[in-house]
Parts: structure tokens; sequence; C-alpha cells
């Protein structure tokens, strides 16, 4: 049986650790639940607004086989969990 849907999108505040390049932000480490996960792979990026507030959304591949996505209002300058799931590949 698969994850419900309740159990793997979290939607909780974490903390990210980045660098920021010619307006680009590089995710290299996300600090949830008291594990660190080291970013492995950028998936995907994209942008979305809701009214006022643009926010980025990121898709990342982690050292320990984890697939988060990510969202960073823009606004509150807040990181989200929004998704997770185990990498089968």
């Amino acid at each position: 049986m698969g994850l419900t849907e309740q159990y793997n999108t979290p939607f909780e505040k974490v903390e990210v650790i980045n660098h920021m390049a010619n307006g680009k932000i590089n995710i290299k480490r996300i600090k949830w639940k008291n594990t660190i996960y080291k970013v492995t792979e950028v998936i995907s990026e994209f942008l979305t607004r809701e009214g006022d507030n643009p926010s980025m959304n990121y898709t990342v591949k982690t050292d320990q086989d984890i697939i988060l996505q990510l969202k960073f209002e823009k606004i509150n300058m807040t990181w989200f969990l929004i998704k997770w799931d185990y990498d089968s590949t």
C-alpha cells in the first residue's frame, strides 16, 4: 500500500541553506524534523503567483534518496515542504 496524501504532504516550514548567484537560488541543504538533507539534484523549478505573493517551487533529490517538493514564498522569505516521497529509481 502506498503513502496517503495526508502522510506525504506535510506543508511544514523548513530551514533551507542556499546560495544565491545571478538571481538564481541554489539549494544546498534542507533541515526538516531535526534531519539535514543534502541536495544532490534539482529536478525542476518553476514560478507561481498567488495574488501579490510570488513563490518559487523546487523539486529536489537528496542524499537519502528522498524527493522533496519545496516552496519559497518571496514576500515573507519562508520555505515550506509541500510534498515528499522516496526515490524509486
